[in-house]
């Protein structure tokens, strides 16, 4: 099997643990990675503090669920109907998108999540994709200078444009998303690792595999 799922990776903690609005509101949108080139996109769903990013184009892509407010997530392949829990250890180094409670004042949520106090500055106003957002100007947190840009009205980061790494959101539409989304399938497997996941696609799941308990 190819190893497609793996690329979704980079933006498993986009949305990292900052601080949280609890009222935000639930929307989809097309996450779209400008950098490197020809990287792929992926269909973003938030509701509340739980994200679900999935693979777009792809035969057989994976789905990557993330908590912020417990700070856990998890990674699902419905072809092989198996899923891997995340760990801080897998957060990307190079894209710094966090979710600001204020978008006037980001910086403070930025400098925490990267690591790095007094990185931040805020540039100002701008529109975008007619979208009214707050731009600032950072790092990451692997040192790389970077723009992110805040909705006034998500409180959320929807672009980011890096030395390594470009994307942004687009076609965001504001609706409900099911719980379900959410939440790991009862029928699925649970696998050790991200390794235990990719040699689980070399060859077929055994017909009397039963998913193992879900340790949070």
């Amino acid at each position: 099997m190819p190893n497609r799922p793996v690329r979704l990776l980079p933006v498993l903690f986009l949305l990292a643990h900052g601080p949280l609005n609890l009222l935000a509101q639930q929307f989809m949108a097309d996450l779209v990675r400008t950098k490197p080139e020809g990287a792929g996109a992926s269909r973003l769903r938030v509701s509340g503090d739980k994200m679900r990013l999935e693979s777009i184009g792809q035969q057989k892509g994976g789905v990557v669920v993330l908590d912020l407010k417990e700070g856990s997530g998890f990674m699902a392949i419905p072809d092989q109907k198996t899923y891997t829990m995340l760990s801080p250890g897998q957060i990307s180094p190079t894209t710094p998108f966090f979710r600001p409670s204020d978008p006037e004042n980001a910086c403070e949520a930025w400098d925490k999540f990267v690591g790095k106090p007094g990185s931040c500055t805020k540039i100002g106003d701008e529109n975008l994709n007619g979208r009214q957002v707050v731009k600032y100007k950072g790092v990451a947190r692997n040192g790389d200078p970077g723009y992110a840009w805040v909705d006034r009205n998500l409180k959320f980061v929807v672009k980011w444009d890096g030395k390594a790494t470009a994307c942004e959101l687009r076609d965001i539409t504001l609706t409900s998303q099911p719980p379900a989304f959410f939440e790991i399938p009862k029928d699925y497997l649970k696998m050790d690792s991200i390794a235990d996941r990719k040699a689980a696609g070399k060859k077929p799941m055994p017909k009397n595999a039963s998913p193992k308990p879900n340790k949070q």
